[in-house]
């Protein structure tokens, strides 16, 4: 019979997703979390890798995007409780954009479903080519290998109620300009982001099932560097988490992520609004440590990566 959770390893926690296509992720979108904070004095951990493949390409008037990439980011999270109410943490992404290893596999999984190939064998696999022309006018390009810091983000928590059974917290983000706009490994500007984070262990009158959820609003503060006119000033996005521990050691997760447009343009691909979905468990090694893994797939096609891979190992110092 599943136990209950202990404040050192919430297995339940949401996945630190977040869409990481190439043209959305340095808008500054924050990812999910927990309305749980961390424990007065104590420290989260989470050493985290994504590799998210993306194939897309689309055309409207004037306009024009592909995007051909595979993107794995090694992510270093940090928060810590300094009271019962306030935590603070950290966020220090690594980026590499490369060919990848990913196409073959992922064109063998849709010839064997006879799911659509969205025009992938058009292009030569494991090579990078993204583009966006606007009119005559180039607007970002990367067709080589590219590797840098990504764009850092800060945030600070005020837990709002503590209740075992409903916990809500909100969140304030800001992501440095760390990255470059040249790589599409940051924004070259400043991101704000509030959320409201709310976690529920009694929603579905079970304690073997945590629900959490997050709505919140994105702020760019230099969009121009992006997007260039088009780029949107705000940004709604959210996050839905349903977890279900199956047993002492075994939690089984699936989340909902989507943000509403971080660019007025007519190509999806270029900050369009975005669902993805996410499954996947976390196994305890520890009463302090988990590893998680698990992986996420874009429902409107072209929005995010066609399939990301997730894997993490979180805990508390």
């Amino acid at each position: 019979m599943a136990g209950p959770l202990t404040a050192a390893a919430p297995a339940d926690a949401p996945f630190l997703w977040r869409n990481s296509a190439a043209f959305t992720a340095p808008a500054g979108l924050p990812r999910a979390r927990s309305a749980r904070l961390p424990a007065q004095g104590t420290t989260s951990l989470a050493l985290a890798t994504e590799v998210a493949s993306q194939f897309s390409q689309d055309a409207e008037a004037d306009a024009a995007a592909v995007i051909d990439v595979e993107t794995t980011t090694f992510l270093l999270s940090l928060d810590h409780g300094f009271t019962e109410r306030w935590s603070a943490g950290l966020e220090l992404p690594l980026l590499h954009h490369d060919g990848g290893f990913l196409d073959s596999i992922i064109d063998d999984y849709h010839d064997l479903l006879g799911l659509p190939d969205g025009g992938r064998p058009s292009r030569p696999n494991n090579e990078v080519f993204v583009a966006w022309r606007d009119g005559a006018l180039l607007r970002r390009s990367l067709i080589s290998s590219a590797s840098g810091v990504g764009d850092v983000r800060v945030h600070v928590a005020r837990a709002l109620t503590t209740a075992p059974e409903r916990t809500t917290a909100l969140r304030l983000g800001v992501e440095l300009p760390t990255g470059r706009v040249r790589d599409l490994t940051g924004n070259d500007g400043v991101d704000l982001s509030v959320a409201l984070h709310v976690t529920d262990r009694r929603l579905l009158r079970s304690s073997a099932w945590t629900v959490h959820g997050a709505a919140g609003v994105l702020v760019q503060l230099d969009r121009d560097e992006v997007y260039g006119r088009d780029g949107e000033s705000f940004a709604a996005f959210g996050n839905l988490s349903l977890a279900w521990r199956l047993s002492e050691r075994w939690t089984l997760k699936g989340q909902l992520d989507g943000h509403s447009r971080t660019a007025d343009t007519r190509l999806r691909q270029v900050g369009g609004w975005s669902v993805q979905a996410l499954l996947g468990a976390s196994l305890r090694l520890s009463d302090r440590f988990r590893f998680e893994g698990g992986f996420a797939e874009d429902l409107p096609p072209g929005s995010a990566p066609d399939v990301a891979f997730l894997f993490a190992l979180r805990g508390e110092l």
